[in-house]
């Protein structure tokens, strides 16, 4: 039995009781993790829904002749409407979008050699924001 003590190592009482309260339990889960946080804060979770909605800016030369005029077009979600549109903007810009139109478009048929297929279709949204406000869309192309 004395090389099963020495494997053992075992701990004084005075050491055990001082590191752990007795109504004190400790957090189930593995080794080193972290528990994850209750509620989440309502800003971020805003914000990673409008990331869902917003999928991305649309730059082409027509997408950019109208960022001068307070137009910006986004591709966005199929099933998103245009107050949800409006209120990921706001989440994501900080800007209050005026006015938003969207339009369905249907994928293109494509060949592939002798094989014909179908691109996806998309939503695509036109957010018209008031005189004077503009979005930063070209950070980090």
């Amino acid at each position: 039995m004395g090389i099963l003590e020495k494997i053992k190592k075992t701990k004084p009482d005075s050491e055990a009781g001082a590191s752990v309260d007795a109504g004190e339990k400790k957090p189930a889960g593995r080794k080193g993790s972290v528990a994850a946080p209750t509620a989440a804060p309502e800003k971020h979770a805003a914000r990673g829904l409008a990331y869902r909605i917003l999928l991305k800016p649309l730059l082409s030369e027509k997408a950019t002749h109208g960022e001068r005029h307070g137009a910006y077009i986004f591709m966005v979600a199929k099933t998103a409407t245009k107050p949800e549109i409006a209120a990921a903007v706001q989440a994501v810009y900080g800007v209050k979008p005026q006015k938003v139109n969207t339009v369905s478009l249907e994928g293109k048929e494509v060949r592939f050699g002798r094989r014909t297929g179908r691109r996806k279709g998309w939503k695509k949204a036109v957010v018209f924001l008031p005189k004077g406000k503009s979005i930063s869309i070209h950070a980090g192309v």
